[in-house]
């Protein structure tokens, strides 16, 4: 009995672990239509790099920028925001990022 309440204590700190982390995620950096300079470019960059969008990079987050940000979260099971938030440029700068062509609809 002590080990079944145990273990249900800790699922319930997983949980919350979850649900708050991306509540913190979202207090993070978050790039936007609007938003320019140099870290929008890398995005841009990256983007095109994994086939998400063929657009010319120019450092605006514009929506095409937007458009390639949310095809990009829903290949990678992320939260679809169009947002480009601490989490999706963390996963898209990294070697985890699945490209656009693995995405089925």
């Amino acid at each position: 009995m002590k080990n079944k309440r145990i273990w249900g204590i800790l699922m319930t700190a997983v949980l919350l672990m979850g649900v708050f982390g991306n509540v913190t995620a979202l207090a993070g950096v978050i790039y936007t239509v609007g938003d320019s300079g140099e870290e929008i470019l890398s995005i841009q960059n990256r983007l095109v790099q994994l086939g998400y969008t063929d657009a010319e990079t120019d450092g605006v987050f514009g929506e095409g920028t937007e458009k390639a940000i949310l095809m990009f979260q829903r290949c990678n099971d992320l939260l679809e925001t169009g947002f480009a938030d601490e989490v999706t440029v963390r996963l898209l700068m990294s070697d985890a990022a699945l490209p656009a062509s693995s995405w089925n609809s």
